[in-house]
């Protein structure tokens, strides 16, 4: 799996104990999203709170509560290894414009939301928008490189 931080800087992880120690580290206002090829993790640490979601697929969920950062390491860590017990540790919710969720029609990562023309992104869309970029760059990067095999 791959780690890509606020600064656009990425990061092959190689084990869980170093992903929670990083996580730990996330600063006030940086956000880091935990991929594979077909899910995301990701976590915007606010200078309040902090916001956690997760993608799967079309379908994009936020955590209902607070978490303080050990918490939500040890959910990155569990991600990390395929232990499906993050998906029960927690609420999840389903977040506007998720397909069967309030607002779906509008679609996940649009930057204009219902009643949100005079205001500016939030933190939240923000990385949403990335993490949705991060994804898209991935599915072509998969694309050239079957593309590649099979004209090998």
């Amino acid at each position: 799996m791959q780690c890509e931080w606020s600064d656009g800087s990425t990061w092959n992880v190689t084990d869980a104990a170093t992903l929670e120690s990083r996580i730990r580290g996330t600063g006030i206002d940086e956000h880091v999203i935990l991929s594979d090829d077909r899910m995301f993790m990701q976590y915007a640490h606010g200078s309040t709170s902090g916001e956690l979601q997760y993608g799967d697929g079309d379908r994009l969920f936020s955590c209902t509560e607070a978490l303080p950062i050990d918490r939500v390491a040890g959910l990155f860590a569990a991600f990390y290894r395929h232990d499906e017990s993050w998906r029960s540790a927690v609420p999840w919710s389903p977040m506007e414009g998720s397909p069967g969720s309030p607002g779906a029609e509008e679609g996940i990562g649009n930057t204009h939301r219902a009643g949100s023309s005079n205001r500016s992104r939030s933190f939240v869309e923000t990385i949403t928008d990335d993490a949705a970029a991060m994804l898209k760059r991935k599915a072509g990067n998969l694309v050239r490189r079957g593309i590649r095999k099979f004209l090998g």
